[in-house]
């Protein structure tokens, strides 16, 4: 009874924090798409446990919700964040941040 009411409340959290951000900055459509198919799945989910209609998560499941439900939170509900390379760039996080290869200036 516990984790389910733990794994409501985390999926309603990660619903709401992602569906409050307010983005500020360029619109990245794979991203976009993204945030609204994982804050979608999280209502749903969560709407879906409410009333019974799915089984209880297992103990790694919710675990893996708190992780993801504690990383949006910490980025301020931004899913681009997730995703932003540090130092190297992946082709991963190029296609979802559609950021360009940096190219080494020459000097002459």
């Amino acid at each position: 009874m516990i984790i389910l009411a733990i794994h409501i409340i985390c999926l309603l959290l990660l619903a709401f924090r992602i569906m409050l951000f307010g983005s500020r900055g360029q619109r990245r459509p794979v991203i976009a798409v993204l945030a609204y198919v994982l804050m979608s799945a999280a209502l749903v989910e969560a709407v879906q446990a409410a009333f019974g209609m799915t089984y209880p998560p297992s103990t790694l499941s919710l675990l893996l919700e708190i992780a993801l439900t504690l990383a949006i939170y910490c980025h301020g509900g931004n899913v681009a964040e997730l995703f932003k390379p540090k130092g190297y760039q992946s082709r991963l996080s190029q296609l979802l941040c559609w950021s360009p290869k940096t190219k080494d200036k020459v000097t002459s």
